[in-house]
């Protein structure tokens, strides 16, 4: 029989434990993780980091050599760790199965597998939250699956090009109805995966239309607020004298006792997005998300939203025009009477829409009764930290593994799209 103590089991457990989470996920690999770099000493929860984007700048107007000086402005994301996937359990008779001559193998049935499957899940149902929670972009019809390729990965692309996205990895994540509702002719569209991804992902189709396509059960739905009659700006806002900050709240005129939820998406007149690039309009109106929810009183609401509208002369300009009062909203365009809809949140992701980052806890060193080891992934940047210790009064090992991590916004408003579904 193999001795328990041939090799460092905390150790092994955290290495296990984030190899396994790491070839489980799904969207969260939609997400950038190159700002893990800033994130490199252990870190408490709460803690927050801000992070900068790339900088923009205007052309010049002078068809000359003439020296037109522009002030640098900066734009920034804050990215907070108030996230963290755990799984924690105490066992007093386990030894039996760890007394196995297959130790190792035992320790993966036993406390890896299951704890991994769970966490995870939990991954990426957040990351499934967070990134349709921040994407006003929408594609399709809420509470309707799309019936052909174009309507939804067409579509889709169309938003990415148009907004300025810059290329690179694209993600797809729909539902198992979305992919039912391809026709056998459409589903042949699919590129194979590479065979380490086949390997690895649950539910890979392929790529499409320069999309890797993932079928997954972790989507939401959203339910629609409901509004009563016409929503319009009460008042204009100001634009912050910060040209970096943008826009991100209006106060709208609206009946006591409207619905406006955190995820809704509303359009305003004559609003319409442009390319980042060519800072040209897509004659398009430009589609918000709510950031917060909120009910009509006194017949007047403020609805804060992303992404931030940044009007002409800034160099972050995404919308031609910035609202004014009396403009006219629109809840989920697109979708006929909306008020109390819900539809899966189907996911279309670049790789910049937003930021995942991973820390390492501040955990105890390990020494006597109590044992700890953590990993953390070069890549994703997430980490694994592990935790023991016995209980004499109760003859129990007392056990954590614990994963925090946090969520920023950067690109969502250009790299982000939600495709609509059905319930």
């Amino acid at each position: 029989m193999a001795a328990p103590n041939s090799f460092d089991v905390g150790d092994f457990l955290a290495r296990e434990q984030l190899r396994v989470l790491t070839n489980k996920l799904v969207i969260s690999e939609s997400f950038n993780t190159a700002y893990n770099k800033v994130f490199t000493g252990p870190m408490a929860m709460g803690d927050t980091v801000r992070v900068p984007y790339p900088r923009q700048f205007l052309p010049g107007t002078q068809n000359n050599l003439g020296y037109e000086p522009q002030p640098i402005v900066d734009r920034a994301t804050a990215v907070t760790i108030d996230q963290i996937a755990k799984v924690h359990f105490e066992y007093d008779v386990i030894e039996q199965a760890l007394r196995m001559n297959d130790y190792e193998g035992a320790l993966r049935e036993d406390i890896i597998t299951p704890s991994v499957n769970t966490m995870a899940q939990d991954i990426e149902d957040r990351c499934a939250v967070y990134a349709y929670q921040h994407t006003g972009n929408i594609v399709g019809i809420l509470g309707t699956n799309p019936t052909t390729f174009d309507a939804a990965f067409g579509a889709s692309l169309q938003r990415f090009i148009d907004h300025g996205a810059q290329a690179g990895p694209r993600r797809a994540v729909i539902s198992t109805g979305v992919q039912r509702t391809m026709t056998a002719a459409e589903l042949a569209l699919f590129q194979p995966a590479d065979a380490i991804t086949q390997a690895f992902k649950e539910g890979s189709l392929g790529r499409a239309q320069t999309f890797d396509t993932f079928v997954s059960p972790s989507l939401y739905s959203h339910t629609a607020g409901t509004w009563a009659g016409a929503v319009t700006v009460s008042v204009t806002p100001t634009v912050n004298a910060d040209a970096g900050t943008g826009i991100t709240s209006i106060v709208v005129a609206c009946t006591t006792g409207d619905t406006f939820k955190k995820g809704d998406v509303i359009n305003i007149a004559a609003v319409n997005e442009v390319n980042i690039m060519t800072r040209r309009s897509n004659a398009r109106l430009r589609e918000l998300s709510i950031q917060a929810a909120t009910v009509g009183v006194a017949s007047l609401a403020t609805l804060t939203f992303t992404p931030p509208l940044f009007g002409p002369g800034s160099p972050y300009q995404n919308v031609d025009a910035l609202p004014i009062a009396a403009a006219v909203l629109t809840l989920f365009p697109g979708t006929a009477s909306p008020n109390g809809k819900s539809g899966k949140q189907n996911l279309m992701l670049g790789k910049d829409a937003f930021a995942l980052v991973g820390v390492k806890l501040k955990i105890p060193p390990s020494g006597g009764d109590c044992k700890t080891a953590q990993r953390r992934d070069p890549t994703t940047g997430l980490a694994i930290s592990y935790v023991q210790q016995f209980d004499a009064k109760e003859m129990k090992y007392v056990t954590r593994f614990d994963c925090p991590f946090g969520f920023g916004e950067f690109w969502a408003g250009q790299a982000a799209v939600r495709l609509l579904g059905a319930a």
